[in-house]
């Protein structure tokens, strides 16, 4: 998934970097025009239209230079396969059902199903759109014979769905001789820990799964920040903590769920105080995806044991359409509720002035900064280990040599920023004791690179001498921000 958005820029020549940051750009704005697109159907105030515009203008500013998640391509299509749905109700109610409108159907159904080499979890929202132009036919479809081409579409339609996700699974399979669903079974949430927080697999459970559920369409919305703040808030007191470890409750889930669970009755308030008001398909798109996703990552997360109802990367592709009861309301009441400017405030004025912030924050402090020859090439952006692999590749000779990223945090996009042979892992601190000895068959150096806070960790330091048991020597030559340390290895030593 990750991998295809940059292939248009690289088959045009472009280099890595500005591939990235094209194809990034390219679906902010599609994705962007596609909700203004959508949104402009149902809601007629110009004034209402030109704040969400500013929105997703901002949106698309902030992000155009991060390639945080691959939903970012779905945040693209969304919108338009949403009018699809809508559109192709409204012809088969008005023409009724014909040949053409089967195929149609089926094209935009299997389309959905390809969903999946996007990014698997999409194969969520990709189900949620599908159902959402069911229940459109289904509402609207009265005579008999209608009925039963619709019952033929529904029983076709799981053969064009399923189809491009078997053929994925087949083709996993077959390259890494595993399937998504093992590979998902060996997520360890204790190896991610750092990230998620502790007792993360308790969150899966119970009636906490359950508060995960209320809490995830308010988590979704624009303000997590809040909720994060709350969660950081709260870690401050010594006795919470040790309430919430004696309970075994997470964090993330207790602190940063309970404000979420507060927006998510906001807006189930908001969509009942407008639901009689709207058009049906606006009525069945929202609560479609008011509760289909997230019943879908309820059951991905008793699954797998991972809480994927409170991780904000699966529902940034189609949490905009929460906007929509707010904004209906600020359209066509003229008596304006407490709980509606609340939302408005949180859901739309909040994301346009942080975005601004940023951009801001962005141009005031943009200075000379160090990039390395590689990160040059490629044109990305310089990190803090930038420095550390123009020293590390000017150092090395041998094209056995090995740089091996270990950040205290997430490795983000460290192993495409050089062109050495790489290795990385996660939350260095925590996973780098884990592993075990490393060992070589042939002369080479490899060249640790980690954040100089880690050097106060007794345990990570000590490991990292201990991995190598083939070194003749050892060197460091970078100290600083972020440490470099070269360990000259061979067969022939015994360390």
């Amino acid at each position: 998934g990750a991998a295809l958005l940059p292939i248009p820029g690289l088959l045009a020549g472009l280099s890595l970097g500005h591939s990235i940051q094209l194809a990034i750009f390219i679906a902010l704005i599609a994705g962007g025009y596609g909700w203004l697109f959508f949104l402009k159907n149902f809601i007629s105030s110009e004034e209402v239209l030109f704040v969400v515009s500013l929105l997703l203008s901002s949106l698309t500013i902030v992000n155009a230079s991060m390639y945080s998640t691959t939903n970012i391509i779905l945040y693209a299509l969304v919108p338009w396969f949403l009018l699809w749905a809508i559109k192709l109700n409204a012809k088969i109610n008005k023409e009724k059902f014909q040949k053409k409108h089967m195929l149609w159907a089926f094209l935009f159904l299997f389309l959905l199903g390809s969903f999946a080499w996007i990014k698997l979890s999409g194969l969520l929202t990709a189900i949620t759109l599908g159902a959402s132009l069911f229940f459109m036919l289904v509402s609207s479809i009265t005579s008999k014979k209608c009925k039963n081409s619709l019952i033929l579409l529904a029983i076709t339609a799981c053969v064009c769905f399923t189809f491009p996700y078997l053929s994925l699974e087949a083709l996993n399979t077959k390259l890494s001789g595993t399937s998504a669903t093992n590979s998902y079974t060996k997520v360890s949430s204790d190896i991610e820990a750092p990230l998620t927080g502790k007792h993360w697999v308790h969150s899966t459970r119970s009636g906490w799964l359950l508060w995960s559920i209320v809490a995830a369409p308010g988590y979704s919305l624009p303000p997590k920040s809040f909720a994060i703040g709350l969660r950081d808030f709260g870690r401050q007191f010594k006795n919470l903590r040790q309430w919430m470890c004696e309970n075994q409750i997470n964090a993330q889930v207790f602190l940063a769920g309970s404000f979420a669970i507060f927006l998510t009755i906001l807006l189930f308030c908001e969509i009942k105080a407008i639901y009689a008001k709207t058009e049906k398909d606006i009525r069945v798109s929202l609560v479609s995806f008011f509760l289909l996703p997230f019943i879908g990552l309820a059951v991905l997360s008793f699954l797998f044991k991972w809480n994927y109802l409170l991780y904000h990367a699966h529902t940034f592709e189609f949490c905009l359409i929460f906007l929509i009861p707010t904004l209906l309301v600020f359209s066509n009441v003229r008596k304006i509720t407490l709980r509606t400017h609340i939302l408005c405030a949180l859901i739309v004025a909040f994301p346009i002035t942080k975005n601004g912030e940023v951009l801001i924050r962005g141009f005031s402090n943009k200075a000379d900064v160090f990039i390395s020859k590689s990160e040059s090439i490629q044109n990305l952006q310089a990190s803090r280990f930038s420095e550390a692999i123009e020293i590390i590749e000017q150092d090395s000779t041998n094209p056995f040599d090995i740089l091996f990223f270990l950040p205290i945090g997430d490795s983000s996009d460290l192993i495409l920023r050089t062109q050495m042979r790489t290795m990385a892992t996660h939350f260095s601190k925590y996973n780098f004791p884990r592993f075990g000895e490393m060992k070589t068959s042939r002369s080479l150096n490899i060249y640790c690179t980690y954040d100089a806070e880690l050097t106060s960790d007794h345990l990570f330091t000590e490991s990292l001498d201990s991995k190598f048991p083939q070194r003749k020597e050892t060197e460091i030559i970078l100290s600083g921000d972020v440490i470099v340390k070269k360990f000259v290895l061979s067969p022939e030593a015994n360390g």
